[in-house]
């Protein structure tokens, strides 16, 4: 199979590290100024935390025949065949106000989304009723190009 094209994002975002090592540098001084053995859950939740936030990976691939997404630790795979497909969409949307945040959420109209960060997605409307939104940083330019290989009409919307 051809990859027509293929994007993989993590969590990367100040706003969402300088807090964790800040609770982290916090949390590990208090351990070594009280030497207390109960201090140290907080440091290996604070760590836990750190390792989940770390492991989250969404990627996506779009070949010929089908888009594949895998969202860890999540999920590891879903697949939409071509055939499948009744839309797709180059959207702009606001994560906070049409999906209360990033993440794996629930919208607009049941619409599913996928998102890291940014404001750019792909709306993919299945022929079931099923309805998702895959986060992306690619440029709609680039976009534009690589999804009319795989799919012949591509809109550009606002979601």
């Amino acid at each position: 199979m051809k990859i027509i094209l293929e994007e993989k994002q993590k969590f990367n975002q100040l706003l969402i590290w300088l807090p964790l090592i800040g609770l982290l540098i916090f949390v590990v001084f208090n351990y070594f100024k009280n030497s207390l053995t109960s201090n140290l859950i907080p440091v290996l939740i604070v760590g836990i935390l750190i390792l989940f936030f770390l492991s989250i990976t969404l990627k996506y691939s779009i070949f010929e025949q089908e888009i594949v997404i895998s969202y860890f630790p999540f999920f590891k795979k879903k697949i939409f065949k071509k055939d499948e497909i009744s839309e797709i969409s180059i959207v702009t949307y606001n994560p906070l106000l049409d999906f209360g945040g990033w993440g794996v959420r629930y919208g607009k109209s049941g619409t599913t989304a996928y998102n890291i960060k940014g404001k750019t997605g792909i709306f993919v409307a299945l022929k079931n009723g099923k309805r998702y939104l895959i986060g992306t940083q690619i440029s709609k330019d680039i976009l534009r190009e690589k999804l009319k290989l795989f799919f012949d009409e591509i809109e550009e919307r606002k979601f």
